[in-house]
């Protein structure tokens, strides 16, 4: 996925929705591409992430099979908290993954705090995936 996919990408989805055009820009530039294999583990339970996970293509589920949202990992970058379950590649498909480490993360909130108060409303509900 190039720079200009990943902007058209990041568009659709809210939280970055609401965004400038050269806030999208600079998160489009700095994001990395990931992709897993089939049924795979992104994730152990146990552990902090230390990226947000914004899901392509494929998808994401915690171990007992539940679904995660597009974008994932919000509380355990702000909080350190631990995730509550393994969480998975899509059982019949690779699962494609932009990327955007703690570091930048906190960069982007600190920048644009907008952002942080959408990413947390979209997260509203999913605090059962971590544990603390």
């Amino acid at each position: 996925m190039d720079r200009i996919q990943r902007i058209f990408f990041l568009r659709q989805i809210p939280a970055f929705d609401s965004l400038r055009d050269h806030e999208i820009d600079v998160i489009a530039d700095v994001l990395s591409e990931r992709i897993y294999d089939e049924n795979s583990i992104v994730a152990n339970a146990g552990t902090a992430l230390s990226s947000m996970l914004i899901t392509v293509s494929g998808g994401l589920t915690v171990s007992d099979g539940r679904p995660l949202p597009l974008v994932v990992g919000a509380p355990s970058l702000l909080f350190g908290w631990e995730l509550g379950h393994d969480i998975h590649s899509a059982v019949d498909q690779k699962t494609v993954c932009l990327t955007l480490r703690k570091g930048l993360f906190f960069t982007l909130v600190y920048e644009c705090p907008s952002f942080l108060f959408a990413m947390l409303g979209k997260t509203e509900g999913k605090e059962l995936y971590y544990s603390h």
